[in-house]
């Protein structure tokens, strides 16, 4: 593992995290439509691959192999779910999840939305791709671990894809089932595997496993 480039990236993609959710505050307050956090939720794993593969070439770290693979399936799953979630919302207004949450405030709009939504999530963003980061930084070769731990993404995309193309009694559904299903890249590293599948709209719950090679 490399240590001292993998630190290096986990501060870079802090600050990518940081101006991408300064970004979205922005456009929100102009628009004022806070749903759109829902749409940029996915799109900011796809954002931490993609910056954490090119600075973990530049170091000359991880495999290349475990790289890409990452970088693919965090991509699958983000575009198609950020895409998703933006058709579904379009022309609707505000969810109504924001809109009971902007009730609550008695201050600066400003000030709450940054704090309770944008900076809130931002940390959760940051804290769940850890994963994905240090995998772009492991050296051991890929196993028969890895494939499994692609195997389980591959039947949990599909069941949450499905899933999205049933109609719902609701028009939203809770946007924090993504983070049930934000982890495609769960893959095997220092011999490990921690596998998150994309169960969100099959069960309720998190499935975390974890094998040695």
């Amino acid at each position: 593992m490399s240590w001292g480039p993998l630190l290096v990236n986990l501060a870079v993609t802090a600050v990518t995290v940081a101006a991408l959710m300064l970004a979205t505050f922005g456009y929100a307050m102009r628009t004022r439509v806070h749903a759109i956090m829902d749409t940029v939720w996915a799109l900011g794993f796809v954002i931490i691959a993609v910056v954490s593969f090119f600075m973990s070439a530049g170091f000359g770290s991880g495999v290349l192999g475990r790289r890409v693979l990452v970088l693919a399936l965090t991509a699958v799953w983000g575009l198609r779910l950020s895409a998703h979630i933006y058709l579904r919302n379009r022309g609707q207004g505000e969810d109504k999840r924001y809109a009971s949450l902007l009730r609550r405030n008695t201050g600066s709009l400003a000030a709450f939305v940054l704090r309770r939504i944008y900076w809130a999530q931002g940390r959760v963003m940051w804290f769940v791709s850890l994963p994905l980061q240090v995998a772009m930084y492991e050296h051991a070769a890929l196993s028969a671990v890895t494939w499994l731990g692609v195997a389980v993404w591959v039947v949990g995309f599909v069941f949450e894809t499905v899933g999205d193309l049933q109609p719902a009694p609701s028009a939203r559904r809770p946007r924090w089932r993504s983070i049930q299903s934000c982890a495609p890249c769960w893959l095997a590293f220092a011999g490990r595997l921690p596998i998150s599948g994309t169960y969100g709209s099959v069960v309720n719950s998190l499935i975390i496993g974890t094998s040695r090679s």
